[in-house]
């Protein structure tokens, strides 16, 4: 399923490494494990893979991505309130939740 979402925070970590905050769409359910597409354009002609790594609790969805090419690079420059087009959630490597331990 597709979804806009809006660019609410951005911590860096280092000069390659930052937290990225989006906000949640209402009706975005993920497992911790999954993954997402990120698009600047709604017909994702460009798109890239990211991990999410907020906990499916949490109000909000996070990613902490590497500026290593040119997707990442214009994410890195993205100012706040930057609006995104994600697809998802995908993965199958996910968190068993019958398990006690």
């Amino acid at each position: 399923m597709n979804f806009s979402t809006i660019l609410l925070g951005k911590r860096e970590l280092n000069e390659t490494l930052a937290t990225f905050t989006f906000a949640k769409p209402v009706t975005f359910d993920f497992k911790p494990g999954q993954f997402f597409l990120i698009s600047f354009n709604s017909d994702f002609s460009c798109n890239h893979p990211f991990s999410i790594s907020s906990s499916p609790k949490d109000g909000l969805l996070e990613i902490s991505p590497r500026k290593l090419g040119k997707f990442t690079t214009r994410l890195h420059s993205s100012p706040l309130g930057t609006c995104v087009w994600i697809k998802g959630p995908f993965g199958m490597f996910t968190l068993d939740d019958s398990t006690t331990e």
